[in-house]
């Protein structure tokens, strides 16, 4: 168990600088967890949220809840998911478009992130509007004081 820190101009934060995107970390958080794979679980939500983007200023906002447990919020300007279709986009290798849109894909990132989550005792869940947006959000249980977000 380590820290994972998503602050402002940290060594993630420039990992996320692309001409594709803007991506902002609106509010530092340190979270005490297994750092590569809720590292994972970040990185498929902000993937996801270029991919199934169809604007030209793509927009991505990393944030959390600042209480305990912590909830971790990465939102977009993307397509988003009707509000039906919200518990399927957890299930394995199921897609909601054609297997050749948006670049493809198999259907297993957000699945395998949801385990990832729940591994660490949270949860994770969809929020937004069809044609306004998507939140992946996401906590992370204090087992024993492994999940915490300072900042």
């Amino acid at each position: 168990v380590a820290q994972l820190k998503v602050v402002p101009r940290s060594a993630f934060a420039r990992a996320l600088i692309s001409p594709r995107y803007s991506c902002t970390i609106l509010r530092q958080m340190t979270v005490r967890c297994d750092r590569v794979r809720v590292g994972a679980v970040l990185g498929n939500s902000i993937s996801n949220a270029v991919k199934y983007n169809v604007n030209s200023t793509k927009t991505v906002r990393i944030y959390s809840s600042g209480e305990a447990p912590p909830t971790l919020y990465v939102a977009d300007n993307g397509i988003g998911i009707p509000f039906a279709q919200r518990e399927a986009v957890f299930r394995i290798f199921r897609r909601l478009h054609e297997p050749e849109a948006y670049g493809g894909g198999s259907g297993i990132g957000l699945s395998i992130a949801c385990k990832i989550v729940e591994r660490h005792g949270g949860r994770m869940w969809v929020e937004g509007t069809r044609g306004a947006g998507t939140i992946i959000a996401f906590t992370l249980a204090p087992a024993d004081g492994l999940a915490r977000a300072t900042g």
